[in-house]
């Protein structure tokens, strides 16, 4: 290892001289004239700027159908809060300016484009051109996909190998904030933006350069950065190149059955079973012929009858006791499924038996014992739903099903099915971005809200605030990942410092990955379930899957003994 270290060192050292003579012989001053004529920081373009001929460039160029203006303008809302300058029309286009124009030199003085995919971007002849620009200009291309779609054909040949960050859903928050991260990293790699008028006196220095700076001194500095950086490939392939039994996706959802059974969803991964003799079975869309719509499994949730059901990106899944399955997509119930994607723990099962299915865009649909379909939408209802994307459901003691929402707070269905709606504006602690909902074992409701911390609504309809100040450290931290009810009456809430306990007496505790000496192997905890045998089953981010015992004895579940490999 220790060689292998110094033999990286030296690769370094080599390609710093090989930049070096590179830069020297290219004309550029080795330390950079940081005089306002010569650089120009990214920010937003300003009158004065656009007057003097200097185009400022942006970080971001964001790419998108006029469908999708809400989603772009999200995403341009979440990186420029991370101070990562962005372009977007028709915000950015000066008045008077014409539209193609105003495309072409942005796009000209970007670092990245960012195309958002979606179920729009068929037709998306306006985007093709641009990324086709973007690809002459060497910019780096990002796909934001906010619906589970693949690249229509016309974007294929831009997008089709590009790495893509999933942005629908819940994923949103988590896709923005790795694709500020991007976006930065590149920013760091790159130098100053600046696309300025030419002048005669700068084109004669330019052309001085150019002939200072020959075919052949190209060729050499070009073949020796070649080298280093097959010679780096090689080497990081061979040393740091996981086996494939090591990788997985990531595991999104967890659902212990009434047969002594663990499910585990995950991103891209498919579904996997532990099954009561600790043995591991996994479910794809190949092992399944299809009939599991995709492996992008978002919720889980049994049926009365010992059923499985499986919400995925791509549509619903049931799996029988006798191990066949069937799918329902939106084309195949004729609209009663209303969007083929599936809300992540948009699974749930009501008193009465019936299911019902949260989705992205498309509202809420219930399928009765009888197979009849019902959809409800922010239309149907009359506003009795506030907006068609929801982040969560929960069924309450009293019958009651709670709907989370992304943007219009918290909605309530009665099994006389009247609605009520508490949003943000008039209700007390509850913010937007509502992330998980429970039933507590007395009835009250207890809402996660990212950012905000932890709502509840008891049995009176009083509201009562949990946060990181207010609880003084009983909860880490006010960004809730969920909230999952406890076998014993407790309230177990997930974050990203930990899992966070508030028992039936009021007493708040913490679990992370020092405190349990590593039996959670991470602080990252996605969400978790309480096994028939009174044991508790966490998911973590990147340390894979841990199991606490009635006890208090842990064990971990590393990702190279799960049968699901990355897509």
């Amino acid at each position: 290892m220790v060689a292998l270290y110094l033999l990286l060192l030296l690769l370094g050292v080599a390609l710093y001289f090989v930049v070096r003579r590179f830069r020297r012989r290219k004309g550029v001053a080795t330390k950079p004239d940081t005089s306002a004529q010569n650089i120009v920081k990214s920010s937003p373009l300003s009158a004065e700027a656009a007057n003097s001929g200097v185009l400022i460039g942006r970080d971001a160029f964001i790419s998108y159908r006029s469908e999708d203006r809400s989603a772009a303008e999200r995403i341009c809302a979440s990186l420029e809060r991370e101070n990562i300058s962005c372009w977007i029309a028709p915000r950015d286009i000066q008045p008077g300016k014409e539209w193609a124009t105003a495309i072409v030199e942005a796009i000209q003085s970007a670092r990245v484009l960012i195309v958002v995919l979606s179920s729009n971007s068929r037709n998306a002849r306006q985007i093709a051109r641009e990324a086709e620009l973007a690809d002459k200009q060497g910019l780096t291309i990002i796909t934001f996909r906010v619906e589970n779609v693949e690249p229509p054909p016309a974007l294929s040949y831009f997008l089709g190998d590009l790495q893509w960050l999933d942005g629908f859903g819940e994923q949103f928050n988590d896709a923005a904030a790795r694709l500020a991260k991007v976006v930065r990293e590149i920013g760091r790699k790159s130098t100053p933006l600046q696309l300025t008028q030419a002048t005669p006196a700068a084109a004669e220095a330019e052309g001085r350069r150019a002939r200072s700076w020959g075919p052949s001194a190209k060729k050499k500095v070009y073949f020796g950065l070649l080298l280093t950086a097959i010679a780096i490939a090689i080497i990081c392939f061979t040393y740091f190149t996981p086996s494939p039994k090591e990788e997985s996706a990531t595991l999104r959802i967890l659902m212990a059955s009434s047969d002594g059974s663990l499910w585990a969803g995950f991103d891209d991964g498919g579904l996997a079973r532990l099954a009561a003799n600790n043995t591991w079975e996994s479910f794809t869309r190949a092992n399944t012929y299809g009939r599991l719509p995709s492996d992008s499994v978002h919720a889980l949730a049994e049926g009365p009858d010992g059923s499985l059901w499986v919400g995925t990106g791509a549509g619903l899944a049931r799996l029988d006791k006798l191990g066949n399955w069937e799918s329902y997509t939106k084309a195949s119930t004729n609209g009663g499924l209303p969007s083929d994607v599936v809300e992540y723990h948009g699974l749930a099962g009501g008193p009465d038996g019936f299911l019902w299915i949260a989705t992205h865009s498309g509202g809420l649909a219930r399928l009765d014992k009888d197979g009849h379909w019902q959809t409800y939408t922010q239309a149907s209802t009359n506003g009795g739903l506030p907006e068609d994307d929801i982040s969560g459901l929960a069924f309450t003691l009293d019958g009651s099903l709670w709907l989370g929402t992304y943007h219009g707070g918290l909605t309530r269905l009665d099994k006389d099915g009247n609605w009520q709606t508490y949003p943000k504006k008039t209700t007390e602690g509850l913010g937007y971005d509502i992330r998980g909902l429970a039933c507590g074992s007395d009835g009250s409701l207890w809402v996660g809200i990212g950012g905000v911390g932890l709502a509840q609504l008891d049995k009176d309809g009083s509201w009562h605030n949990y946060t990181k100040f207010s609880t003084k450290g009983g909860l880490p931290t006010d960004r809730v990942k969920d909230v999952v009810p406890g076998a014993d009456g407790s309230i177990w809430v997930t974050t990203g410092f930990g899992l966070t306990q508030l028992d039936k007496g009021g007493r708040w505790q913490t679990y992370t990955q020092a405190s349990t000496k590593g039996g959670l192997p991470s602080d990252a905890v996605i969400t978790m379930a309480d096994g028939p045998d009174g044991s508790l089953w966490i998911a973590t981010y990147s340390g894979g899957l841990a199991r606490l015992d009635k006890d208090g004895r842990w064990q971990n579940y590393r990702i190279k003994a799960w049968p699901v490999r990355t897509m």
